[in-house]
């Protein structure tokens, strides 16, 4: 009695009164629940693909959620209720979380402000910062003089973006020349 398949995929939007075809489940087999089947790894493999596995094995595939992931591709299985190799017996229901692939981060406008400033905003998007210094006569030391991604652009949570930094003026680092007298022998 419970969805097997559907014609539409999750998420998608569909005009109303769009008819979506289902598939119900027939019913479980007979499973032995006193026999023990060891749990295989299902993290990047297709629902598709887990669900072969999932019958041939003897276990049940259910789906607890979509989330969010940079370490599993858009489609594909990034979490498990139970872990390889653990010993489940037949019949067992194993929950799997969904990836949505990476969240999309909009890239905030930090050029201008502190580097102190520029990272916080950044990492608060979920943003790696990588910092370059160069020497600049129009802005204040330690302050974002450009950003390698442009401000209000979506892209992938844990993309780096590369700052680049005021050292300040050129002039200001030259080594001042001492002052004083110099002594001579006699």
């Amino acid at each position: 009695g419970f969805v097997v398949r559907q014609n539409k995929k999750a998420g998608k939007e569909v005009p109303k009164g769009s008819a979506v075809s289902l598939v119900f489940s027939a019913g479980r087999k007979n499973l032995d629940s006193s026999k023990k089947i060891k749990m295989e790894l299902l993290e990047g493999k297709t629902f598709k693909e887990a669900l072969k596995l999932a019958e041939d094995k003897g276990f049940y595939l259910g789906i607890d959620k979509h989330a969010y992931s940079i370490k599993a591709p858009k489609g594909t299985i990034c979490e498990q209720s139970e872990k390889k190799d653990a010993k489940i017996t037949q019949g067992t229901e194993i929950k799997v979380v969904i990836s949505d692939g990476p969240e999309q981060m909009k890239v905030p406008k930090v050029v201008g402000v502190s580097l102190q400033e520029a990272k916080t905003a950044l990492e608060k998007q979920k943003l790696k910062v990588r910092v370059v210094f160069e020497y600049s006569s129009e802005y204040n030391e330690e302050m974002v003089m450009e950003q390698s991604i442009e401000a209000n652009t979506f892209i992938d949570e844990g993309s780096e973006v590369t700052l680049t930094i005021s050292k300040g003026s050129r002039q200001d680092k030259t080594p001042k020349k001492k002052s004083g007298s110099s002594s001579s022998k006699k």
